[in-house]
């Protein structure tokens, strides 16, 4: 199988192609991760030039972390992210200093010439993505993502598109079901990766695998502490970023996009479904910090 670049661009035809296809997702995944470790190479070589900064972009940064087992597929998250078009003002990738060290130098001085920033911060787990970002006191929207996921080149300007200047915006969200008096179910029983286009509520709930798009002046001073995350929910990113948005009466929207779910390869030995879904963690956390900030979901729509 031939990469084509066309089709890989549109998120909704491959979103159908691929819908329970465990074998061709494989495929597509093979196909992706070859394709991109070729420009890599072609890039350490020499032979392809990264696109440098444009002090005059005024699109929004994105935003995401990594770690040792993911570092191997740095660069081809990078490439992806770097080819979106329009092309974003600046990539920041937050590591700890245990992870910056194993990366080779020559990865962050290549990358580091065009519009990626390579950034040390504590070890706030999956909240690296956001957190040290808004903590800095970035106050511009901005996209945050995952490191493990291809990204087809529709991706971000269709999250640009889909802001109503009035939700929190994600191109992969769930449902969160309730039962019939209003309490809500566990994770397991809410309706996944919905495909309502432009589905506005605050049952929505984004997740960052997908792409979302962020405003920090919508987090609230409470929910900006690196203390109550790590004693509450500190694996659950999704999670405490939705119910501050709830805290705030900020609803979710499910964009107009349909996102293909491709991983690279080998990315996916090392993951947090085990942990916040099969162990049924994320009901843990989503309960604590409800009973925390006395938060009521009976009558949210």
């Amino acid at each position: 199988m031939s990469l084509n670049r066309n089709l890989l661009q549109h998120g909704m035809f491959v979103s159908k192609l691929l819908h329970n296809r465990g074998r061709l997702r494989n495929a597509y995944s093979k196909v992706v991760t070859s394709y991109y470790k070729r420009i890599f190479e072609r890039i350490m070589a020499g032979r392809i030039s990264l696109p440098i900064k444009d002090k005059k972009s005024v699109f929004p940064a994105i935003s995401f972390t990594t770690w040792e087992p993911r570092i191997h597929a740095l660069p081809l998250v990078l490439i992806n992210l770097i080819e979106q078009r329009p092309m974003p003002s600046v990539i920041y990738v937050w590591l700890t200093q245990h992870d910056y060290d194993k990366i080779n130098p020559d990865v962050i001085r290549i990358f580091s010439k065009s519009i990626v920033e390579f950034l040390i911060t504590e070890d706030f787990g999956p909240h690296k993505k956001w957190f040290p970002l808004v903590e800095s006191g970035f106050t511009d929207p901005f996209v945050f993502c995952d490191d493990d996921t291809y990204y087809p080149n529709g991706w971000y300007r269709a999250l640009l598109e889909s802001d109503d200047k009035n939700s929190y915006v994600g191109h992969n969200c769930h449902y969160m079901n309730k039962s019939n008096d209003g309490l809500l179910l566990g994770y397991n029983l809410w309706e996944k990766n919905i495909h309502t286009k432009g589905l506005v509520s605050h049952n929505i709930f984004p997740v960052g695998c997908g792409g979302v798009l962020l405003y920090p002046n919508r987090i609230a001073h409470d929910f900006r502490s690196s203390e109550l995350i790590s004693e509450l929910c500190p694996m659950g990113d999704d999670i405490w970023l939705k119910l501050a948005h709830l805290v705030a009466g900020i609803p979710c929207k499910k964009s107009d996009y349909l996102f293909p779910y491709i991983e690279y390869q080998s990315t996916q030995g090392f993951s947090l479904m085990k942990t916040n879904v099969e162990q049924n963690q994320n009901d843990v956390q989503m309960n604590d910090v409800i009973e925390y900030f006395n938060i009521s979901l009976a009558d949210i729509n």
